[in-house]
């Protein structure tokens, strides 16, 4: 059988790599180079994937003569598109352009959270349906399949040789250290842009006086501005510690910890499937998180590791498990993610 050509489209894959849906483009061409032939071109970006070609000019409904010739010299049996905006109505619209460029190819669109749409455009999204989509949030699969779009599950991949625990509390002493975080404290951690979507100010009672809440905000260098200054002075007020900016060895800080929290309700904090929680997970931290996104979808019930509460009971919850430092880890729940991930790529490679 011939190897399946897919050529990608993901408006930013600039370093660094901070950004959930950056990470995800870049994850989701590397699994599928490994079974099909895959080329690809961005906006943003060049040179973190040698087969991705930078297409700098690009208007923003993607109508460009270099683009289109890209896709048909390429010749592609599957076009996908990896937006940006996480599933606009713009980009379905997008994704058609593409399609423009190379009717025989099945479209495949990757949308990582909900976007709102006015009823018009919902009916004008019969007109321009995908293939297929592929989604980590639940709400998504079902908006898709009332209009007859074919949806699938999609959890999102995270690096277990990465993130891993810590060997024993010198490693955590000395990480605490290197970062100046007090050592003889319970460490709380949320990694993640500041801004009010993102439901931070449930991390303030937290706060107390033998336990340490940590924030590492991601924001860099990106051109939309995630960060919200008078939240920033509120939390910083409040005793809790912000590391600023992209952190190469971000793992470092999952490792001095001893609990993740995440503290999301509405669904444009993050994207539906949070690379953090799955992060902390593999780092070997109990996770207490919210009902979030497609969470549920592979870890219906809580245990090994990850507790769901609504964050007005956050701080409960972190008293019993400060009491239980014996948490099972949820390594395990994320070598499953990764094989499910790997499963349902090889859907869009043979449709």
């Amino acid at each position: 059988m011939a190897t399946k050509r897919i050529f990608v489209f993901s408006e930013d894959l600039s370093h660094p790599l901070d950004e959930g849906i950056k990470n995800v483009a870049t994850q989701v061409i590397k699994a599928l180079s490994i079974n099909a032939s895959v080329q690809g071109a961005c906006r943003l970006g060049g040179g973190v994937l040698e087969n991705i070609t930078p297409v700098p000019n690009i208007n923003r409904l993607l109508l460009s003569w270099r683009l289109g010739r890209l896709i048909r010299r390429f010749d592609p049996d599957v076009l996908l598109y990896i937006p940006r905006w996480a599933g606009t109505f713009a980009d379905f619209l997008r994704l058609r352009v593409l399609r423009f460029y190379q009717g025989r190819a099945r479209s495949v669109l990757i949308v990582l959270q909900p976007k709102e749409k006015s009823k018009l455009q919902t009916r004008i999204l019969g007109y321009l349906r995908p293939d297929s989509v592929f989604t980590p949030s639940p709400r998504v699969i079902g908006r898709m399949r009332e209009l007859g779009i074919p949806a699938h599950f999609l959890p999102l991949p995270t690096d277990l040789a990465k993130f891993k625990p810590a060997q024993d509390e010198q490693e955590k002493d000395r990480l605490r250290k290197k970062f100046g975080i007090p050592s003889g404290k319970f460490i709380i951690l949320h990694v993640g842009h500041l801004n009010r979507d993102r439901n931070l100010e449930a991390l303030v009672p937290l706060q107390g006086r033998d336990r340490q809440v940590l924030i590492v905000s991601s924001s860099s260098t990106s051109s939309v501005s995630y960060e919200d200054d008078r939240l920033k002075r509120a939390l910083k007020s409040a005793g809790i510690i912000i590391i600023d900016g992209f952190l190469e060895e971000i793992e470092e800080v999952y490792r001095l910890s001893d609990l993740y929290v995440f503290p999301v309700v509405r669904e444009t904090g993050c994207i539906s499937w949070p690379l953090s929680v799955l992060e902390a997970m593999a780092s070997g931290l109990p996770v207490l998180t919210s009902d979030f996104g497609g969470l549920k979808e592979l870890f219906k019930q809580p245990g090994r590791g990850l507790r769901y509460e609504s964050p007005t009971r956050f701080l409960e919850a972190v008293k019993e498990i400060q009491q239980n430092r014996n948490e099972p880890s949820g390594r395990d729940e994320v070598g499953l993610a990764n094989r499910f991930f790997s499963q349902t790529l090889q859907t869009i490679i043979d449709g």
